[in-house]
């Protein structure tokens, strides 16, 4: 089967990212499109870990749109491999500090004796 890929940033700012998608020349549905989709996020996964680039599945695609197969990849994937192809490295944690050294708790105040 074979497909048209479209690449577009996605423009939702709760999902910052590029838009990946397969468009069919006929209209796939059911378990035929699942199945499909499977394989499809299995080849991007592998080809695109390489480059550290993690992709999951865009279910912001209209159903109208039953020809389409999506999917997204973070725009922070994109951020880390520039940093890190420009000498960054991978950002790193702030250091944790040290514990302080345990203290004995004081001792309550003498009580007076009863009379």
């Amino acid at each position: 089967m074979n497909a048209k890929l479209k690449i577009a940033v996605n423009k939702n700012p709760t999902k910052e990212g590029v838009k990946v998608q397969f468009e069919f020349p006929q209209t796939i549905q059911g378990d035929e499109k699942a199945a499909l989709t499977q394989k499809l996020q299995k080849k991007l996964v592998d080809g695109l870990s390489q480059y550290n680039l993690t992709i999951s599945q865009d279910t912001d695609v209209p159903k109208s749109l039953g020809n389409v197969i999506g999917f997204l990849i973070p725009i922070a994937d994109f951020r880390l491999m520039i940093k890190n192809a420009i000498g960054g490295g991978a950002e790193q944690a702030p250091p944790v500090p040290e514990a302080p050294a345990a203290v004995a708790p004081e001792a309550p105040p003498a009580q007076p004796p009863l009379q």
